[in-house]
């Protein structure tokens, strides 16, 4: 998998869409995966998901969970303290 960070992502998105095609391309945050970009055809196919996409995706759920509620994110959650 191809990796790049986010300030050089900005100027490089055509390169990210190409490159996607062949292989996702993971957008990185002080060398943390952010955000992962892969090809429609990938997705059509239900290509395999690799570790290092699984915990991008991860991430990015436990992330926008956090958002929508703080208080149930986990570890927050009553049962878990």
């Amino acid at each position: 998998m191809t990796s790049i960070p986010l300030h050089r992502a900005r100027a490089a998105l055509s390169w990210i869409v190409e490159r996607s095609a062949t292989c996702p391309v993971t957008i990185t945050r002080n060398g943390k995966p952010v955000a992962v970009v892969v090809s429609p055809a990938m997705v059509e196919q239900g290509e395999p998901i690799n570790s290092d996409l699984r915990a991008a995706l991860r991430a990015d759920l436990l992330h926008a969970l956090a958002i929508l509620s703080p208080s149930q994110a986990p570890g927050n959650r009553p049962e878990e303290r």
